[in-house]
């Protein structure tokens, strides 16, 4: 017995948006660990060269520059999602 396009095409896009959905958590994942890092080394190794109040000012910037990353996933992932599925 065949199966009707349409559901096959349903399944197939529910398909893809899963692994959509693991994809962006695992690199969210990966983004959350390296800004967890990255914060704890410039705290310890930078702040007996540098002011704290410096360190803070980095610390600003590394946390815009990995949401930075985090949005441009997400927003990329989210637009392939919609535009495969008005194709």
């Amino acid at each position: 017995m065949a199966q009707n396009p349409s559901s096959f095409d349903k399944e197939t896009q529910k398909a893809k948006r899963q692994q959509a959905k693991k994809s962006v958590a695992k690199w969210l994942v990966v983004l959350g660990t390296v800004l967890a890092i990255v914060l704890a080394s410039s705290t310890y190794l930078l702040e007996p060269i540098l002011s704290s109040q410096h360190v803070r000012y980095l610390q600003v910037t590394e946390v815009a520059i990995i949401g930075f990353f985090a949005i441009q996933l997400i927003t990329s992932v989210s637009y392939n999602i919609y535009v495969r599925d008005r194709i």
